[in-house]
């Protein structure tokens, strides 16, 4: 049994060369091949559509591989970016103010702050609210 294991890593590591080669419809074409649907393939389906520029269907997939196992960090790191392509930090910050710091339980209020927004601009947000 062990070598199953096995082979679905090799072909894992297949669809993540192909993603990396922007080869998004063969990684999907190889991702359709396999039975069973595991967090990590929701991740690679969601990577794959994110490349193909249909970001509500790589949200649906990460939200899957997350049904699957709330504490993935690949599929975390995948719905974050995901939603930070799409947005810029200030307006991930403005538009969903504590909401979004309160759900990014890995991180705190002050990390993030550092990480993503200068003091300067945080500073001119409080003005303006």
């Amino acid at each position: 049994m062990w070598w199953l294991a096995l082979l679905a890593f090799a072909d894992w590591s297949a669809v993540e060369k192909l993603l990396a080669a922007g080869q998004y419809r063969a990684a999907l074409a190889n991702l359709e091949q396999v039975k069973d649907h595991p967090a990590a393939w929701h991740v690679l389906v969601s990577k794959a559509y994110d490349g193909l520029n249909d970001p509500a269907q790589a949200v649906r997939e990460a939200e899957a591989a997350l049904a699957l196992e709330p504490r993935s960090e690949p599929a975390h790191a995948q719905l974050g970016g995901i939603f930070l392509s799409h947005n810029t930090p200030v307006e991930v910050l403005v538009d969903q103010g504590e909401d979004f710091l309160i759900r990014s339980r890995g991180c705190t209020e002050d990390l993030m702050r550092d990480v993503f927004v200068p003091p300067r601009l945080l500073a001119a947000n409080a003005v303006a609210r």
